[in-house]
C-alpha cells in the first residue's frame, strides 16, 4: 500500500508581545544555545545584569542531565537500557534522583506518566536514532522512515514489557543502582527487554536546576525547547506578569493569551512531533496500554486530547504531569485535575471542531479565536 508521510515538529508557547530569541523587550537580554536535548535553551534577564557566570552553569548542569538521562549518550539511562533482563545497572546520582521522581510520577498518575514506553517509542520513529539526520534502519522492526506501521506483534511485545513499578533502585556506600526486571518478550525470532525513555522529563529537571542556579526574585524567564519554561517576573510590566500566547494546536498562529508569573509551565501536545500516513495522525506521545501514539486507531475514543499547558511549581512534575494527562484522556484528565487542583488549558477535539477546557482564572485567561470553552 502506498502512503503519504508528513513529519511536523512546533513550538508550544510564546510571549504575545515579542520573539522569543529576542527576549521580550529592551528590559530584556537574552542567551541561548542548540546543545540541550535536541532543541533550544533560552534564559532572558534584564539587561545590565551580569550574568555570563551562571548562564555556564546552566549549560554545565544541563550538560550533565542530558548526559545522565539521553537514550544514547553513554550514560546511566543508555546502559540502563543496553542491560540484559534482570541485570543491576550503576546510576550517576543524578540519574537515581531523576529514576526516583520518575517512579514516584508513575505512581501518583496511576501509571499514565510511564517512562517504560522506550521501545515503543523507538518502534514508532521518535527516539533520537529515528529522528537523526541520516538516519538507517539498524533493528529488525526497522522500515522506510516513518512510511508504514509497525507489525502488530512489535506492539504487542512491547507493551508487555512497560510495567515501571518492576524498575528496583538501590543505593549503599554513596553508589546508586537500577535494577531491570528480569522480563523479556519474543517477537518475531528476537528477545527484547525493558527500554526507558524520560522524554521531557529530562528538560522539565533540567530547568528546576536551572531555576535554582538564577536564585530567587529573579526577573525574565527561561525556556527550554519551547515547551518547557520557567517564568519569573516582567520586568517591563508594573504588575511583574507575562502576557504568554499558548499557540493553536490545530488552527496555527496563537489560540489563548494568559497572564501570570512565578510559575513553571509546560505544554504537551500532538502536533509538536509527529507524522501522517494516509491521513492518521500519529504522534510522539505513546499509550503504554494500547502501545499506539495518543488518539491513533486503538487508542482513545470520543473528544481526543492534542494539548494539555500545566501551571505549577516544578518543571518536570509539569512536564510529566502534561503527558500524563494526554495520555488519560479528557474524562479522567478532569478529574485528575479536580483532585489535585491543578491550573490547566487542554484543548480535545472530535475531528470536527475543538473545545478548550480550563479552570484558569477568568481574568487571567483570554481566547484569541472562536473556540467552544468549558470550565472545570
Amino acid at each position: 500500500m502506498k502512503t503519504k508521510t508528513k513529519l511536523i515538529l512546533a513550538t508550544a508557547v510564546l510571549f504575545t508581545d515579542c520573539a522569543l530569541l529576542a527576549a521580550c523587550d529592551r528590559n530584556l537580554s537574552a542567551y541561548s544555545t542548540f546543545s540541550h536535548f535536541g532543541s533550544e535553551s533560552v534564559w532572558a534577564f534584564p539587561q545590565g545584569e551580569e550574568s555570563g557566570e551562571i548562564w555556564n552553569a546552566i549549560n554545565t548542569a544541563a550538560e550533565k542531565i542530558e548526559k545522565s538521562v539521553s537514550s544514547e549518550s553513554g550514560g546511566s539511562l543508555s546502559r540502563f537500557n543496553a542491560a540484559a533482563a534482570g541485570e543491576r545497572v550503576e546510576l550517576d546520582e543524578t540519574a537515581y534522583e531523576i529514576f526516583a521522581l520518575a517512579k514516584q510520577l508513575y505512581a501518583e498518575t496511576d501509571k499514565f506518566y510511564n517512562p517504560a514506553v522506550g521501545n515503543l517509542v523507538d518502534l514508532w520513529g521518535f527516539s533520537p536514532r529515528c529522528v537523526a539526520v541520516g538516519y538507517t534502519p539498524s533493528t529488525p522492526y526497522d522500515r522506510e522512515f516513518l512510511s508504514e506501521l509497525p507489525a502488530e506483534e512489535y506492539i504487542r511485545a512491547f507493551r508487555s514489557l512497560c510495567d515501571f513499578s518492576k524498575v528496583g533502585l538501590e543505593s549503599a556506600d554513596g553508589k546508586f543502582y537500577a535494577v531491570k526486571p528480569d522480563c523479556k518478550k519474543e517477537a518475531c525470532g528476537v528477545e527484547y527487554a525493558m527500554k526507558l525513555d524520560f522524554g521531557g522529563l529530562g528538560k522539565g529537571f533540567c530547568a528546576d536546576e536551572a531555576k535554582k542556579l538564577i536564585g530567587e526574585n529573579a526577573k525574565g524567564y527561561l525556556s527550554f525547547g519551547g515547551s518547557t519554561l520557567v517564568l519569573f517576573e516582567n520586568p517591563a510590566s508594573g504588575d511583574g506578569l507575562f502576557d504568554l500566547g499558548i499557540l493553536d494546536p490545530r488552527g496555527g498562529g496563537m489560540l489563548a493569551e494568559v497572564k501570570t508569573k512565578n510559575v513553571c509551565v509546560s505544554t504537551s501536545g500532538d502536533y509538536m512531533n509527529y507524522y501522517e500516513i494516509d491521513g492518521e495522525r500519529y504522534c510522539h506521545i505513546i499509550d503504554s496500554v494500547s502501545g499506539y501514539p495518543i488518539g491513533a486507531a486503538n487508542s482513545q475514543g470520543g473528544e481526543k486530547m492534542v494539548s494539555v499547558t500545566l501551571f505549577c511549581d516544578s518543571a518536570a512534575v509539569g512536564d510529566a504531569l502534561s503527558t500524563a494527562l494526554m495520555v488519560m484522556g479528557k474524562d479522567r484528565a478532569v478529574s485528575y485535575i479536580a483532585e489535585r487542583r491543578l491550573d490547566v488549558l487542554f484543548v480535545c477535539s472530535d475531528g470536527v471542531k475543538e473545545t478548550a477546557y480550563t479552570n484558569l482564572p477568568a481574568e487571567k485567561f483570554s481566547l484569541q479565536r472562536e473556540i467552544g470553552i468549558v470550565r472545570i
